[in-house]
């Protein structure tokens, strides 16, 4: 029995263009029926004659933008229907400015949504300066400045959009940045990853709001702050503060950090002048006079970076139980490189043992 069908075709345009293979076309059965094809608008499809819902979807990059349905479309057996769907579009241009002054673009990200949605469902993304195609209605706006550190957002409420115009709206971001140069007592700066500055809000450090690596600049919101810089190579791992940071829009305030350390270095040697190395002997390194907890460790042959001060030094040969050697009230100087030698003999040193002459 042959089937009778008819030809099924559907011209969109979007906006005052015709669609260039954005809309997709569902044909469903009426009333909520079942699927029964799909196509692209400008293709035929060859169909049993009938009435049918028709659902045209126009996507961008596999997303949905915007949907239309034609109801109680008729095809009859031997002839082509043709029929047509329109997208009515409008844009939305926002320019997006930074205490007066204009942000490249890419630097600012922009949500929109439903006007007064509570669910807040995003309708469309993009970019500031970019202007994005929406279909007519209402919408509120998101603006997230992402090129600050604490990506401030702004929002633009009830943004109407008519067919076939452009939209233009500006916000502006009030944010300033902040230069720190992280350096030894010498001079000498650390390197990109040695050390973090932590960025709060004056007086509230529960929680910082973001951080940089060593010498990386920060911009972020007008305002006052506290910075704590981490010396996070250096073995005590020491921080200082810069607080009640003043930041202010359009400029750049810019500090210097400087951390007082030394490098401490300790080699240990058998009874028959052997350097030991690896997991032969442990170094443990106090504060002077405060011997119940060590401040850092390393193996002998390894430098430790520690802040200038006094220490007090244990070396332990795990080779022997009981076998250690300590070093008294070990002074170490701002830039200075220090390099200790202990030795160890068969039955354990007494306390305090002098180190053998280099």
């Amino acid at each position: 029995m042959e089937l009778a069908a008819g030809e099924l075709s559907v011209t969109a345009t979007v906006g005052a263009k015709p669609d260039s293979g954005k809309v997709l076309v569902y044909i469903y059965a009426p009333d909520g029926g079942a699927l029964i094809a799909t196509t692209q608008s400008g293709s035929t499809a060859l169909i049993a004659s009938g009435t049918y819902d028709l659902r045209a979807v126009l996507s961008e990059e596999g997303q949905e933008k915007d949907v239309r349905w034609l109801r109680g479309i008729e095809v009859d057996a031997g002839l082509q229907t043709r029929t047509d769907v329109f997208f009515q579009r409008g844009a939305l241009s926002v320019s997006a400015l930074n205490a007066g002054t204009p942000l490249p673009i890419g630097t600012v990200s922009m949500t929109v949504f439903a006007a007064e949605d509570p669910q807040r469902e995003v309708i469309d993304t993009g970019l500031a300066g970019v202007p994005v195609e929406l279909p007519e209605g209402g919408y509120d706006v998101e603006l997230t400045f992402t090129g600050s550190r604490d990506r401030p957002t702004r929002w633009i409420p009830g943004v109407v959009i008519a067919a076939g115009e452009i939209r233009e709206a500006i916000v502006e971001f009030q944010s300033g940045a902040v230069e720190l140069r992280v350096e030894m007592a010498d001079g000498r700066p650390l390197e990109e990853f040695d050390a973090y500055s932590y960025f709060y809000p004056a007086g509230n450090h529960q929680q910082p709001l973001f951080y940089v690596p060593s010498g990386e600049r920060a911009l972020l919101q007008e305002g006052l702050y506290d910075v704590r810089v981490h010396y996070v190579r250096a073995h005590d791992q020491p921080d200082r503060w810069l607080r009640s940071l003043t930041v202010t829009a359009g400029k750049t305030v810019a500090r210097t950090v400087r951390f007082s350390s030394g490098r401490l270095l300790t080699r240990a040697y058998d009874g028959a002048g052997r350097e030991l190395v690896g997991d032969d002997v442990f170094v443990y390194v106090y504060s002077a006079g405060e011997r119940s907890r060590p401040i850092a460790r390393a193996r002998s042959g390894e430098t430790l970076i520690l802040t200038a001060g006094t220490y007090d030094v244990r070396a332990i040969d795990t080779r022997a139980p009981d076998r250690e050697v300590w070093l008294s009230a070990v002074a170490l100087a701002a830039g200075e490189m220090m390099e200790k030698r202990v030795r160890f003999r068969e039955d354990p040193l007494p306390a305090d043992s002098p180190t053998p002459p280099r």
